[in-house]
């Protein structure tokens, strides 16, 4: 990951931030698991990847859900809509 910063490859930091974020989801540590799906939307918005930001706010829709927050899950999903359009 340090790498990935030091040489501005930012697509590929989001990818493993992601990558990242689903493992920890499944280890059921959803608190990194917010962390690196938010770190990987901010990157997505910023380079304009509108496929990255769905699955983004996807995956936060799927924390919230599984932490019992359904109305931040349906605000993350509701975004998502809005985003890829």
């Amino acid at each position: 990951m340090a790498l990935l910063r030091e040489t501005g490859a930012r697509r590929s930091l989001a990818i493993l931030l992601n990558n990242m974020g689903n493992l920890a989801f499944f280890r059921r540590d959803y608190a990194t698991a917010r962390a690196n799906f938010i770190e990987n939307l901010a990157i997505r918005r910023e380079i304009g990847d509108k496929y990255g930001i769905a699955s983004g706010l996807a995956n936060l829709a799927a924390v919230s859900k599984r932490e019992g927050n359904l109305e931040s899950a349906r605000a993350q999903l509701s975004r998502e809509s809005r985003s890829t359009t």
